[in-house]
């Protein structure tokens, strides 16, 4: 085992997901030709069955509103620099289908009417997020594990539960979804589990917040992704310590030796987690809830389903985050 944090390779930083969209009048063919093509429901509204230019495109009858929600780099995280050229294509792409959206009006003149015109309506959904690869599959789920820990929501496990696969940002009130870190690699089918995780910013734009798409430039978008992740830094910059169970066991011995726990409590902390973390739990839940906030106070997270050892410092692995260079890194 080595004597400090498992520090990732950052490959890549970007757009993932966008959704651009614009309001058309009521008497618009183009509104008629997308109500009558959107067969397939969706969520408050109705999208296409095909994709065009590699994006869903849907629509809200009642706010007469078309979007498209894709990925705008491809197979790769998109540059927001390059974000006014991925709308241009895609425009391109809806008008060759038949379905031409209003004319943009020059940067600089976008407005947020809060009574819709016809015209472009702004980027109403962005989530930004860069590529965390590990050696190991037991680095990968002991960042998730210390994430859920610390700040988290585990929404997502494997099929035996063992292995965490993401885990939410919630805002103050727990009903807000501010961003989640999950295994890409996994959901994808692109990596082994634990080699491949994502931090991501998800910014869902109400109307009157949304975003022209030239002021979404690498910085700015760079700053927001930050701002994002700052509170889950600050709360670990205690050095939170994410261990297996062998490691967990000697950070335990050193804190009895220095008189910070117990021999009894220790034992039962390390043995309730343990359990835990197989499926069995060996204590109530408030009791597993008592021990993991034992020893999050002495600065140790259990690694939840990592078995073999490992020990990452967490506030270096999101120090890592917020300091990469990897968004001005393009092909």
């Amino acid at each position: 085992m080595d004597d400090g944090a498992a520090l990732a390779v950052i490959d890549q930083a970007g757009i993932d997901t966008w959704s651009p969209a614009w309001y058309l009048d009521e008497d618009d063919p183009v509104l008629a030709g997308v109500l009558a093509l959107a067969t397939s429901p969706a969520k408050r509204g109705r999208v296409l069955p095909e994709k065009i230019a590699g994006h869903t495109i849907g629509c809200f009858p009642g706010q007469r509103m078309v979007y498209a929600e894709g990925h705008p780099g491809g197979d790769r995280l998109g540059s927001p620099d390059a974000l006014p050229e991925a709308l241009c294509a895609l425009e391109t792409g809806l008008r060759d289908y038949g379905l031409p959206m209003p004319r943009r009006q020059p940067y600089g003149h976008f407005t947020v009417d809060p009574r819709p015109r016809s015209g472009f309506a702004g980027i109403r959904r962005l989530d930004t997020t860069l590529d965390l690869s590990y050696e190991t599959t037991a680095e990968g789920l002991a960042v998730l594990a210390g994430i859920a820990a610390v700040a988290g929501q585990v929404v997502h496990r494997s099929h035996d539960l063992r292995f965490p696969e993401t885990v939410l940002l919630k805002g103050r009130s727990g009903r807000t979804t501010l961003g989640r870190v999950y295994d890409k690699g996994v959901e994808s089918g692109s990596a082994p589990r634990g080699r491949l995780i994502r931090p991501e910013d998800q910014r869902r734009y109400p109307r009157e917040a949304r975003r022209d798409v030239e002021e979404l430039t690498t910085s700015y978008v760079r700053e927001q992704f930050i701002r994002r992740f700052t509170p889950l830094w600050r709360a670990t910059k205690g050095v939170v310590t994410v261990s297996g169970p062998l490691t967990l066991a000697s950070k335990l011995c050193d804190a009895i030796e220095e008189g910070e726990v117990s021999p009894r409590e220790a034992r039962m902390i390390a043995g309730d987690l343990l359990m835990a973390s197989v499926g069995a739990p060996a204590s109530s839940r408030r009791t597993r809830f008592r021990h993991r906030a034992r020893a999050r106070s002495l600065g140790l997270v259990f690694g939840d389903g990592v078995l073999e050892e490992v020990e990452v410092d967490l506030h270096d692995v999101l120090d890592e985050v917020l300091e990469t260079d990897a968004w001005n890194r393009r092909d």
